[in-house]
């Protein structure tokens, strides 16, 4: 029996459950949440679901309980990259916050927050991989009506096209065999993701005192070379980007310091390997 204010008078009284009534609560809140939610230990293997997850799935628990691993999130669809991703954090026992698209619902795709999470045991040694699945809300702006009758947002289909872009480029990276592939892929995807932009890509030399230009879209960029204290971003150890502040400075690289742009750190494991240039 529970009283209006949620306790279980056989056990106390008080504004705080007591510990069988805090672990019903969590049981059910973990029940009932739209957020699909995964159990696996070290090794990826799945040992808890919740329903959420299953109806993500389409499945029966016991038939998710079969996979080998459930780091494949729900289908060997799903974007590679999210995928390795959440793979090094349940073998690392890092925390993860990443996007990624997945594949299997009604329409054929979703967009997804994943969010990982490291459990440690009673001796703080980590143990276990909580993986979160949290829809995306969808955007909302003025209606407009399909040419079936349908009423959609303008800024759905903007977003819709967006992440179907994302996915397309997120598998050909994968893809990607060679360093020239790679470039090629890039190179492509940029312009089609940025039709606007000119921009440059560049890699480390492997001295690391130059970066040495590897692919460019866009007007022609003339220099084969920049130096690392030519970027702002690489000398700061983040994202930079110049013509929206009350103060910034114009990178040494750029030469036209009047056109606002964007430069990215590329990171791969850890280690800052190139500069992505945007204008």
């Amino acid at each position: 029996m529970i009283n209006e204010n949620g306790t279980d008078p056989s056990e106390g009284s008080g504004k705080i459950p007591p510990p069988r009534m805090q672990e019903f609560f969590a049981r059910l809140a973990v029940a009932q949440t739209p957020d699909a939610m995964y159990v696996v230990d070290k090794d990826g293997r799945l040992l808890w679901a919740n329903p959420a997850f299953l109806t993500l799935c389409d499945a029966a628990l016991e038939d998710i309980l079969a996979l080998e691993s459930t780091t494949l999130l729900i289908g060997p669809e799903t974007d590679p990259m999210a995928v390795d991703r959440l793979r090094q954090s349940v073998t690392e026992g890092r925390a993860l916050k990443a996007e990624t698209a997945l594949y299997g619902e009604p329409d054929g795709r979703g967009w997804f927050s994943l969010i990982g999470t490291p459990i440690k045991d009673g001796e703080d040694r980590y143990s276990h991989f909580l993986v979160t699945l949290r829809r995306q809300a969808e955007p909302t702006a003025i209606s407009i009506a399909e040419p079936g009758g349908e009423v959609d947002t303008e800024l759905e289909h903007i977003g819709r096209a967006e992440r179907k872009l994302l996915s397309q480029s997120s598998g050909w990276f994968y893809a990607a065999k060679t360093l020239d592939e790679l470039l090629k892929i890039v190179n492509r995807c940029m312009r089609t993701l940025l039709p606007e932009s000119a921009g440059q890509l560049f890699i480390y030399s492997e001295d690391r005192a130059t970066l040495n230009l590897a692919s460019q879209w866009g007007p022609v960029f003339f220099s084969d070379h920049i130096m690392p204290d030519d970027c702002w971003a690489l000398r700061r150890g983040r994202a930079y980007a110049y013509g929206t502040g009350d103060i910034d400075f114009p990178c040494a690289h750029v030469d036209d310091p009047d056109v606002p742009y964007f430069c990215l750190p590329v990171i791969a494991h850890g280690d800052t390997i190139g500069l992505l240039h945007l204008a």
